[in-house]
């Protein structure tokens, strides 16, 4: 249960200067450019999506949804958010200052928001700039955090490729862009293996090194590499790192359970394979950012994932609306909430708990 008493508000970006990042000039013009891009990118994927389609046809599909099992989609979708936060808890180095799972949750899900709203990925940097503020971890070591966390993704990844190899006969484009894919995780796998089994070396290495001045040197290493090092080779216990590959697991799972709850609320013959198919196509074709939401292209591979299947494009099309909301709607509005409503009391652009830490500090502080 996530406590209401630690979660993010909007005095939280401010305090951590999100406010400047994310209307920063120096986002502003590669942002717009790729919004434009990305805008006529989705119109055409929406195009295609509905071409010879009736509106009325696909209304009729989606007045069909049963409610129960869509409300078991927005709870996965809500779980897995949950599940992630718990995974990027796990994945963080000991320290001197407890990490609190409702902030990470807060800040994961503000950030899940604007990845979804923004196609520049910006949430992925505003989860570095609000954990370094708000709970006082160096930006290197949460970067190397993200760094595993894709790695772990990249694994599960490869194994629902390979689960999928044994299951469906896809097409030969699918089947190579599953290839170039797993070959494409395993070399990072392998290259995040060789950094964190002689990252130390190395760092030591550069750290005599007289190529650069010893002050130059000193904040690179210092400052940057090794708690980027830390972060990425800190938890290294066995029963750490199957807790993670769990978790991992358990979120992939969410989000296939997601899928499947959708085929079964539109009387689509749901089939395990079917919405594993859906989850590959749609993560293969939405992780690079493309329009605003992944509107249109979202839609659009939700029905060439199902023709694989002979489902009928109307049905696909209602199909991908009814998942795209549940699998958006529910981080964006929960980010907004978190955003705009004051649940934790602030004094000083501090949370009243870290106010009151700084202030009994003080207090203890010889005059």
């Amino acid at each position: 249960m996530v406590d209401a008493k630690q979660l993010l508000t909007a005095t939280d970006l401010e305090s951590a200067g999100m406010s400047g990042l994310l209307t920063s000039r120096t986002w502003r013009g590669p942002t717009l450019t790729r919004a434009f891009v990305g805008a006529a990118l989705g119109a055409a994927c929406l195009w295609l999506a509905f071409r010879r389609v009736p509106v009325t046809e696909v209304l009729r599909v989606l007045a069909a949804a049963r409610p129960a099992p869509v409300a078991l989609a927005v709870a996965a979708i809500i779980g897995a958010t949950v599940l992630r936060a718990c995974r990027w808890k796990l994945l963080f180095p000991p320290g001197d200052r407890a990490l609190r799972f409702g902030r990470l949750w807060a800040i994961l899900v503000v950030g899940q928001m604007i990845n979804i709203l923004v196609p520049a990925r910006i949430g992925d940097l505003s989860r570095l700039y609000l954990v370094e503020r708000v709970e006082r971890r160096a930006m290197p070591e949460t970067l190397g955090t993200l760094g595993l966390e894709k790695a772990f993704d990249s694994l599960v990844f490869i194994v629902l490729l390979w689960a999928l190899s044994l299951q469906a006969n896809l097409p030969e484009s699918l089947d190579q862009a599953r290839h170039a894919v797993a070959v494409t995780s395993a070399g990072l796998l392998v290259a995040l293996g060789v950094t964190m089994a002689f990252g130390e070396r190395a760092l030591n290495a550069a750290g005599r090194s007289r190529l650069l001045p010893a002050r130059v040197r000193h904040s690179l290493v210092e400052r940057w590499l090794r708690p980027l090092l830390e972060g990425l080779t800190a938890r290294r216990h066995p029963g750490t790192v199957l807790a993670i590959l769990i978790v991992s697991f358990l979120t992939w799972g969410a989000a296939w359970l997601a899928n499947y709850a959708c085929l079964e609320a539109l009387h689509i013959a749901p089939s395990p394979v079917a919405a594993l198919v859906v989850l590959v196509v749609l993560q293969l074709g939405t992780a690079v950012a493309t329009s605003p939401g992944s509107l249109g292209v979202f839609e659009y591979l939700c029905v060439l994932a199902l023709g694989v299947f002979q489902v009928g494009q109307s049905e696909a099309v209602g199909y991908g609306i009814l998942l795209h909301v549940v699998a958006y709607l529910p981080p964006v509005a929960l980010g907004a909430g978190l955003l705009v409503s004051k649940v934790v009391p602030w004094s000083r652009g501090l949370p009243k708990t870290q106010a009151g830490e700084v202030e009994r500090n003080a207090a203890d502080t010889p005059g």
